[in-house]
């Protein structure tokens, strides 16, 4: 028992902690059901996450998810989860949950390479304003995951601290570029659909 214990000690110290979470509110500048219909199409929103890329759709419903960065210019982070979706059309809400039904990628770890299985989960609630929509968001992402061994002669509390305030820096860029990339996609397809419009009018 006391050998279990210390090795799942001795475990977790050569372990960084990726934990974080965010929470947005912005407009969006269409009306309710035309800017549901638009982040209902999960496989084409995925596209405006920033630092997140799915690499694996399972079904219409279960995809493989990577986030990756580089960390102090030389380490990379990679973690995967797996999702599943849910779309509420009655109530408007969008719902992305952690998902266990499939293999998860293997841990590994080298000099500057980090890899692990994670969660990711995501919430969007959408209000009609008028002509418009405002949009209620949660994301949160979460793994442990091994030290490059370049990090190994480092402190574990110092690792830890730059790793989180790192992750919420990450996680603010997500945010806020998911926001923006969503809204000009959805322009630039709006303004698409009208040119083919007049194109087919004359």
């Amino acid at each position: 028992m006391l050998m279990a214990s210390y090795i799942t000690t001795e475990t977790s110290k050569r372990m960084i902690k990726v934990a974080g979470s965010i929470g947005r509110s912005y407009i969006f500048p269409a009306p309710l059901a035309e800017a549901f219909a638009f982040y209902a199409d999960l496989v084409s929103i995925f596209d405006y996450l920033p630092h997140i890329n799915m690499v694996k759709q399972f079904n219409n419903h279960q995809f493989r998810m990577h986030y990756q960065t580089v960390e102090l210019a030389a380490y990379h982070i990679n973690v995967f989860s797996d999702i599943a979706t849910q779309v509420d059309y009655d109530a408007h809400i969008i719902h992305i949950t952690p998902l266990a039904n499939y293999e998860p990628v293997q841990t590994s770890a080298s000099m500057n390479a980090t890899t692990a299985p994670g969660t990711f989960s995501m919430r969007s609630v959408f209000e009609a304003m008028g002509g418009q929509t405002r949009v209620e968001y949660q994301l949160e992402i979460h793994s442990n995951l091994p030290r490059p061994t370049g990090l190994r002669l480092m402190p574990r509390t110092v690792v830890n601290k730059i790793t989180q305030n790192i992750t919420q820096k990450r996680m603010r860029e997500i945010a806020e570029g998911f926001i923006e990339n969503s809204i000009e996609g959805f322009l630039a397809q709006e303004e698409a659909s009208e040119e083919e419009f007049w194109d087919e009018a004359f």
